[in-house]
């Protein structure tokens, strides 16, 4: 019996060692059958940034201005990519326009994000941009697409001119405030108040004076509104003409001619004295003058004017070097009131002599070639207001507008048939001198 169960337990024992010593040799065995890549996230497309030609405001453009929106396309694993110019649309409002500038470049490539540059001018209508991007424009390996995205540039475009309109408003002093209010946000003009809105355009003025002026909105649209101050007399100014029929011509600093009528009926006769008035709260001696006279005597020679007995000489009155103003100047009734008078009617009359010269002949009497050729005016004080005047002379019209000092003439023996003049502003200086040099070689009087 004891032999029976030693035997057992042995064959127990090897069984088991046999077991342990087969585990040691399994054999494991792997076969890659495909590689597969998944990508859950579709392609994400987004504005990166903007750029406007119009710097001042870079929100607003018109047709005019270069814009760059540069897009940004987020995807690592693209499969397919068409953004062009079939699957990327220009939107205007909610309307699909085709810029005649229409360009799409690729500027940067990471593999990861492609940086796109949508360079767009003469982009028409009004409203906001958009960039619209179709959906599948971009697929990568899972199959996924972008969604149709629509991008908010920021940018409104703005083809329409503002709409302007023009008030005055008088005050207790005799002076004009002129408004100027937009339909819409409006820029800085030099020299005029703008409200906070930019709606509003306000500039106060002391003596009459008529010009355009251009408004322009945030995206560079012009409008032209015409400043017509008739109201103001705190600088209360009227200029004359006085032509061979001694038939005074006058103007008021709001575009009108003195002369008007000898330019309108023949333009043959020529301005032979010139008189000033000044009413209001101006200084007498604010504007000063000097004119140049052509007679037919000739240099060194003087006359005596025949209605107003003052006394003028061949040349620069008073003279090259000196000024003469309503408060120190030779002075008489003219319709009505004392006014600065210079030069003298007569300069064209027949057998005229002057003081000790030959009698002027009928025939040459007739042409009407003598009278004021050259005027000068300044302002005793420059530092707020400027001076402007403009000569007309038969046969040649309008002459370049000058300002402040310097001659108005075309020839010295070539005398004026009409002026105009404007004591404005001095931010409004040059608006005045573009606006009457349009009529240059003209005998524009309106």
């Amino acid at each position: 019996m004891k032999k029976r169960v030693v035997f057992l337990l042995s064959l127990l024992l090897v069984l088991t060692i046999a077991t342990i010593s087969d585990a040691k040799y399994v054999i494991q065995y792997t076969n890659t059958v495909a590689n597969i890549k998944i990508d859950l996230t579709p392609p994400q497309i987004k504005l990166f940034s903007t750029r406007n030609s119009n710097s001042l405001f870079p929100k607003y453009a018109n047709r005019t201005h270069d814009i760059t929106i540069e897009i940004k396309v987020v995807e690592n694993n693209i499969y397919e990519n068409h953004f062009d110019k079939e699957n990327v649309k220009i939107l205007v409002g909610e309307n699909e326009v085709i810029p005649k500038k229409f360009e799409i470049e690729k500027c940067i490539d990471t593999g990861k994000i492609i940086l796109y540059q949508v360079k767009l001018n003469q982009v028409l209508g009004d409203g906001k941009l958009r960039i619209k991007v179709k959906e599948g424009t971009i697929k990568n390996i899972s199959d996924q697409v972008n969604e149709e995205t629509i991008i908010d540039t920021g940018i409104k475009i703005d083809n329409t001119s503002p709409i302007i309109g023009f008030t005055q408003q008088e005050k207790e002093n005799k002076k004009v405030i002129a408004n100027l209010k937009a339909n819409e946000a409006i820029r800085d003009v030099n020299g005029w108040t703008l409200t906070q809105d930019r709606r509003i355009l306000s500039k106060e003025f002391e003596s009459n004076v008529y010009y355009p002026l251009k408004v322009m909105d945030l995206a560079q649209n012009t409008a032209q509104i015409d400043i017509d101050i008739t109201k103001a007399t705190y600088f209360n100014i009227k200029y004359g003409a006085l032509n061979q029929k001694t038939k005074w011509s006058f103007g008021d600093g709001n575009h009108k001619v003195a002369g008007e009528e000898t330019i309108l009926e023949n333009g043959i006769e020529t301005t032979e004295m010139f008189s000033l008035l000044l009413e209001g709260e101006i200084e007498k001696d604010f504007i000063q003058v000097q004119n140049y006279i052509h007679t037919y005597w000739g240099e060194g020679k003087h006359a005596i004017s025949y209605t107003y007995e003052t006394d003028y000489c061949h040349g620069y009155n008073p003279s090259e070097n000196t000024y003469v103003s309503f408060a120190n100047g030779d002075k008489a009734y003219v319709n009505g009131k004392i006014s600065l008078i210079m030069g003298g009617d007569g300069v064209n009359r027949a057998n005229n002599k002057g003081i000790g010269g030959k009698a002027i002949p009928e025939e040459i009497a007739k042409q009407y070639l003598f009278g004021i050729s050259g005027l000068k005016m300044k302002l005793k004080e420059e530092t707020n207001y400027s001076i402007v005047y403009q000569i007309w002379v038969k046969n040649q019209g309008w002459q370049k507008a000058v300002s402040d000092g310097e001659e108005a003439v075309y020839s010295h023996d070539k005398p004026m048939g009409g002026y105009r003049m404007a004591v404005i502003p001095k931010t409004e200086k040059q608006y005045i001198i573009d606006f009457w040099n349009e009529d240059i070689g003209t005998n524009n009087v309106k």
